[in-house]
């Protein structure tokens, strides 16, 4: 039987790298596919189960808050990549480890219009519990951490949104294993950032 649900706040990660002191170059929305998580970057037992370029329209969908379409409009949206990667060993197997994650990044105009951009989003999260600020990565982030429990077994969904320069990411990990984990979530933000600051051509 399913445990008492749980909301753990994380009030400091600084161990995760990141370039909250480091100038951000603006990206164009064109190079979003090539700082975004690939699938050579997780583990051999996963696949990628959804890849797309979605519309204001279709993110705001996606993420389960159709009214935001108008929101990525006004923040002046230059476009996004959304990839989820599923853990695709059986089911018994699944354990301290990362089921599924979800990767979201858009480009914006510029620094300002992403931050309205992640305020909007912040808005509709409070069910994942109070955002809490972290050390790093990113010049604006927040994670909120939901945990529920059966037996001596957690399931973790964790939710870290970051704003880089004139890029958002919102990555979303669901994690089963014996403690709360944000561990992949903090690598795949780190990874981002890394190639945000030497972006490929």
């Amino acid at each position: 039987m399913v445990g008492l649900i749980a909301l753990f706040a994380l009030t400091s990660c600084a161990h995760v790298p990141g370039t909250a002191n480091t100038q951000v170059p603006t990206l164009p929305a064109t190079a979003l596919n090539h700082i975004t998580v690939q699938l050579a970057d997780m583990p051999s037992a996963d696949r990628l189960a959804l890849d797309l370029t979605p519309t204001d329209g279709q993110l705001a969908t996606l993420l389960g808050q159709p009214q935001l379409a108008a929101a990525l409009t006004q923040a002046g949206r230059l476009g996004g990549s959304y990839r989820v990667f599923a853990f695709a060993a059986p089911e018994p197997s699944a354990y301290n480890v990362t089921v599924r994650a979800t990767i979201e990044i858009d480009a914006f105009p510029n620094a300002a219009r992403a931050a309205d951009w992640l305020s909007a989003r912040a808005a509709t999260l409070a069910a994942m519990g109070a955002p809490q600020s972290l050390a790093a990565p990113g010049q604006q982030h927040a994670v909120r951490l939901q945990v529920t429990t059966a037996g001596d077994t957690a399931a973790t969904t964790a939710v870290l949104s970051v704003r880089e320069s004139n890029v958002t990411m919102e990555i979303t990990t669901i994690f089963v294993g014996q403690g709360p984990s944000i561990a992949d979530a903090e690598r795949y933000a780190a990874l981002i950032d890394d190639r945000m600051l030497h972006p490929t051509p």
